[in-house]
């Protein structure tokens, strides 16, 4: 481990289907979330995003699909 870190970037979308969208596609990359039930997970994270409750963390550059609005 270098000791270098990168700085986290909290980022909220001002459109909620585009971050349903990301949610769901970041879900279904990885283990054990991608095994859960669509018709289960889906409406809890929609519900969230609609009522704000939620924000996504971003390290630098790293993941290239979750860029700021």
């Amino acid at each position: 481990m270098s000791g270098e870190t990168e700085a986290m970037e909290l980022v909220r979308f001002k459109d909620p289907n585009e971050a349903l969208g990301l949610a769901v596609h970041l879900l279904a990359k990885k283990r054990p979330l991608n095994e859960l039930p669509l018709q289960r997970v889906v409406p809890m994270v929609e519900a969230a995003i609609h009522r704000e409750h939620y924000v996504f963390a971003k390290r630098g550059s790293r993941d290239k699909s979750l860029r700021s609005p």
